[in-house]
């Protein structure tokens, strides 16, 4: 080994010493205001600071039964739209989509269905679980914190004739800009 040993030794820590504090200074806490340790944070509409006083709640069920196979539209969920649970209550064969207002399909789309994950859409993640089959454990469900960037539309693609439907849609978005059916 070439060189002094106490200095090799003392630039090592040195050097630590710089990782823990960056990494000590990396890990403070932020505020939705962009201000250091400031407890600022969002309500479930997404505005900083807010009370929820702007907040609309959105809720509804669809509950049909239904003959025709394909993609069946279940809802709309606004731009701005945070705090987004799709879940549907009666285990069916049936796969939950999610499509922009035109039509385009983020994930379960055209007949090719995917794994649960999480996608990123419209700004947003949204979480996809399903279980392996409908004798498994637990239901499937689409959900969000958003805010979502876009309009998107909640579907159902029906692969089996005479199923009913039973899909519940929550979330909130700004007072205003409601324009939904649920």
């Amino acid at each position: 080994m070439s060189g002094n040993p106490t200095r090799q030794t003392n630039g090592f820590f040195l050097l630590l010493l710089i990782h823990v504090l960056s990494i000590s200074v990396l890990i403070q806490p932020v505020g939705c205001d962009g201000e250091l340790y400031s407890t600022m944070t969002v309500d479930r509409c997404g505005v900083c600071g807010g009370q929820g006083t702007s907040c609309q709640r959105v809720s509804g069920s669809y509950r049909k039964a239904l003959t025709q196979l394909g993609y069946v539209f279940i809802t709309n969920i606004p731009a701005g739209a945070s705090d987004i649970q799709i879940i549907e209550r009666h285990k069916t064969e049936n796969i939950l989509a999610l499509s922009d207002e035109a039509g385009k399909f983020f994930f379960n789309g055209n007949t090719v269905f995917d794994n649960p994950q999480n996608f990123h859409v419209a700004g947003t993640v949204f979480k996809y679980r399903r279980p392996s089959n409908v004798f498994s454990d637990g239901l499937e469900y689409i959900i969000s914190q958003g805010p979502t960037l876009q309009g998107l539309n909640v579907m159902v693609t029906v692969t089996h004739a005479v199923q009913i439907l039973y899909i519940c849609a929550l979330f909130y978005c700004n007072k205003g800009t409601l324009k939904i059916s649920v």
